[in-house]
This record gives C-alpha cells, structure tokens and sequence, in this order.
C-alpha cells in the first residue's frame, strides 16, 4: 500500500500536498509511513479531521462516490456485454478500481476545465482505449531474447487496464495479469464471448 500511494502522487507531478486522514491510529501510521517514503521529494501538510466529523471530509468524499460510481458503471457495462454476472471475488474486480480510477484522471473534467492528466502533461490524453474485459488479441512483451520465429506472435486475453507510466495495457490470461504494448481489437461478434 505505501509503494502504491507513493507511486500514485509522484506520477501525478505532485509537489506540494496536504495529507488529510482520519484519526485511527493505523491509518495514521500508514500516513507516517508514507511521508517517510516520500521523502524530500514532495513537501507533506499533515492535516486530519476531527473524530465524528464525515462532512469535514467533503471533497474526499465526493472523489469516493464518483470513483464508486465508474467502477459499478464498468462492472455492469462489462456484464451486460458477457451476458454473466460478475461476482465479487472474481480476479478481475481486484482491476477494475484502478481502471476507474485511470479513467476518472484522463477524462472527467474538473472546475478548472482540465483533466488530472491535462495539469499534470500539459495535454489531453491521447491513448488508445478499449472496454474494461473486452476480449482482445495481444503480443507479449517478451524479456531477455527473441521470440520463436514458428511461434504464435499473437495471444487472446480480456483487456483489465493500461499501465501509467509505461502506457502498456494489462491483459488477464489463464495463468494471469500480463502486459502487452501491443493490442489489437476482435471483430464486435467475438469480443464477448466467454
């Protein structure tokens, strides 16, 4: 969790920031934590929030809310799509938060009229796009030498999210989450079919 938070606010240019938390005493070791492995590279406000007090919380709470709301937006466009319910403990939910979350920051515009990405880049996000375990082809990044000249060079998975720093796209397979820099789209009569 404290290389992931880390991650997440130096990829988002973040140089100067209030740390706002409740008061439970894990979360403010997580906090601690945290701080510490940021070091000097971004400068931290602790702040928090008096006990019993949700509607301090306002502006966090709303993030919360419309992070839940693309989540369940992806979760039921994608069943609709399969035509299966997807349950809770499927590995693919474990997914589906980060993508949100990835969406929310290219594309949802805020009083400023930029996007997360728009002040952190200077530019609108350009990437390619597909939907949330939409069947796709994919070519594997392959490590440490060259790939069989006989061998398939393309491989079928359900495309789970898109890699920030790197661009590449996160494919689920049968023997896991891998990354591909590649993707290409089936025809619309294959992309769902389980």
């Amino acid at each position: 969790a404290i290389a992931q938070v880390k991650e997440d606010i130096e990829s988002m240019g973040i140089r100067r920031m209030i740390f706002k938390t409740d008061q439970e005493p894990a979360i403010v070791a997580l906090r601690e934590r945290i701080i510490e492995a940021l070091g000097t590279k971004v400068e931290v406000i602790e702040e928090e929030s008096p006990v019993g007090d949700s509607q301090s919380n306002g502006e966090i709470e709303n993030a919360i809310k419309e992070l839940e709301k693309q989540i369940r937006v992806l979760k039921h466009s994608s069943e609709c799509k399969m035509q299966v319910a997807i349950k809770d403990d499927h590995p693919m939910m474990a997914w589906l938060p980060d993508y949100a979350g990835f969406l929310l920051s290219r594309f949802q515009v805020s009083v400023d009229g930029k996007t997360a990405h728009e002040r952190l880049k200077g530019k609108a996000y350009r990437g390619e796009l597909v939907d949330f375990a939409e069947r796709v082809t994919y070519m594997p990044v392959v490590h440490g030498g060259k790939m069989n000249k006989l061998q398939t060079k393309w491989e079928l998975g359900r495309f789970v999210g898109i890699r920030p720093e790197s661009g590449e796209k996160l494919i689920m397979t049968t023997e896991g989450v891998v990354k591909a820099r590649t993707i290409r789209r089936l025809p619309v009569t294959d992309r769902w079919v389980l």
